[in-house]
């Protein structure tokens, strides 16, 4: 009785770790669809960037014109020109967070690879200790009633 009860309780350890391994891999999949995120954001401020430089040519030009509106251009460009200066910080830390985003990828589609492996061979493995319980358990039921009869 008492070798059943260890042997119910290492079935279901069995049973129950391709579920802990099933978080694993959604996790990781979380973490890759937050890479993805940072991606884009990466992509939008250079987008920006894009834009801000642009700007700053049209407000050049408009500032070589003379016009009754140079002083309010004046003030703009004053403002594009400090948006400017902090720009490349910002496309270097989308580079930055890029690159990391990649390697981090790489590295969440390894894992995920590796993990898909591992559960495949548990649950491969499930099936063998399962079948082997199974006949074990009739084996032993068997030998009780031939016992008892």
């Amino acid at each position: 009785m008492e070798l059943q009860k260890i042997q119910h309780r290492k079935a279901k350890y069995i049973t129950e770790e391709p579920h802990r391994k099933r978080e694993e891999v959604a996790h990781a999949l979380i973490i890759e669809g937050d890479v993805a995120y940072t991606q884009e954001g990466a992509k939008l401020a250079a987008s920006h960037c894009q834009e801000m430089d642009e700007q700053i040519r049209l407000i050049d030009w408009n500032l070589k014109c003379p016009s009754a509106a140079e002083e309010k251009y004046f003030h703009k460009e004053d403002k594009y020109e400090e948006e400017a200066k902090m720009l490349p910080g910002e496309v270097k830390e989308a580079e930055t967070s890029a690159e990391y985003a990649v390697r981090l990828v790489d590295k969440l589609e390894t894992t995920i690879d590796d993990l898909e492996d591992k559960l495949k061979c548990i649950s491969e493995d499930q099936l063998c200790t399962q079948s082997t319980l199974e006949r074990t358990l009739l084996h032993q039921n068997e030998m009780h009633r031939s016992l008892a009869g």
